[in-house]
């Protein structure tokens, strides 16, 4: 009887051992597999792309090396509700973040959307909107706090740092990075650096504007000049129809004996534009303003890029619409009425002005 009792006891004590090592196991399995794969402190840029399912999001997390099991992700997700909360932008995520810090960063939190100064763990988003000058960018990150003041970010701009990107091998030793600092929504740690913050602009600008689009420009210009194209084409296009199009009216322009000047008022803006007041309507005084940006007294391209294009005005640039065209006018229904001949032009201005 005594024996049997023992037998049964040590039994129990078995089988206990045996229970507490399943569950500290899958403990010890689970806060691994909650752990991303490294300590690296260099962030990752990370873009959730609009409507992007769960799936995918883990698949690229996985591929970049900053969750270990795409499962547990997707389970981790649907566990908190969060498959449905994603929030589109680009984030800057860390290797060594947990898989509920990930989350806490690419989802809307509860109060709040993703990012904003209110959501948990320190980070704050800010939104630069297509068309931007860089000085619209510098203000709203003097505003979030990221910088504080413009001219410490206008100060990061000329960074030699940045000269590692292929992109920017055409740009003038003088010039800044206006035109590259890619429109997109970002989430950051708070008091990230002005030069981390704008690293992450320029990677963004690298995935959404990979090489294989950006390696065969038009014919006879680098892709400096092509991205300064591209400017224009964003301030002058409302509907992405056009903007192909109006690509393709500027560099016939620019292929004319002797070259035709590009006469455009977005150009003219940008010279005359203000502190408040960046993109003013143009007068006939500004037009006869002695800048180097007049593109109705100076002749071709000018200096640079006047904005941070959309990634659809910088293919417009890259692939422009074969036509005749050589002038256009806004008909008031945010399109153009475009035409061949000076002629039909001024046709045109009389019946859309």
């Amino acid at each position: 009887m005594l024996r049997l009792a023992l037998q049964a006891l040590k039994i129990a004590a078995i089988g206990t051992v045996a229970l507490l090592t399943l569950f500290f196991s899958r403990e010890l399995f689970n806060e691994y597999r909650a752990r991303a794969s490294g300590g690296d402190a260099n962030p990752v840029l990370f873009t959730v792309e609009q409507d992007e399912s769960a799936d995918a999001v883990g698949a690229r997390l996985n591929e970049l090396g900053l969750i270990r099991s795409t499962a547990y992700f997707k389970g981790k997700m649907r566990l908190r509700g969060s498959d449905s909360k994603m929030k589109a932008g680009s984030y800057s995520l860390y290797p060594g973040m947990s898989v509920d810090e990930i989350l806490d960063t690419i989802t809307v939190v509860e109060g709040g959307a993703a990012g904003t100064p209110t959501a948990r763990r320190g980070y704050v988003q800010f939104r630069t909107q297509e068309g931007w000058r860089t000085e619209q960018i510098a203000q709203i990150l003097v505003e979030q706090g990221l910088v504080k003041d413009k001219e410490e970010f206008y100060a990061a701009l000329n960074d030699p740092y940045f000269d590692r990107y292929d992109f920017l091998a055409s740009r003038p030793s003088w010039a800044k990075l206006d035109g590259f600092l890619f429109p997109d929504t970002y989430r950051v740690p708070q008091n990230t650096p002005p030069r981390d913050v704008i690293d992450q602009m320029l990677k963004n600008f690298d995935r959404r504007v990979p090489p294989e689009l950006r390696q065969n420009p038009p014919s006879g210009y680098n892709f400096y000049q092509v991205m300064t194209i591209a400017s224009i084409v964003e301030r002058e296009a409302a509907v992405d129809e056009e903007r192909a199009v109006i690509a393709g009216v500027y560099y016939n322009r620019l292929r004319q004996t002797p070259p035709l000047p590009l006469q455009s008022d977005p150009t003219v803006q940008y010279a005359v534009g203000q502190e408040g007041n960046w993109w003013p309507p143009v007068t006939p005084d500004d037009l006869r303003s002695q800048s180097r940006y007049n593109t109705y007294l100076q002749p071709g391209l000018p200096p640079g890029p006047i904005c941070n294009p959309s990634l659809k005005s910088i293919q417009a640039a890259l692939n422009p619409a074969q036509t005749d065209y050589l002038y256009f006018v806004a008909k008031g229904d945010r399109t153009h009425a475009f035409a061949r001949t000076y002629e039909e032009h001024q046709a045109n201005i009389r019946q859309y002005r």
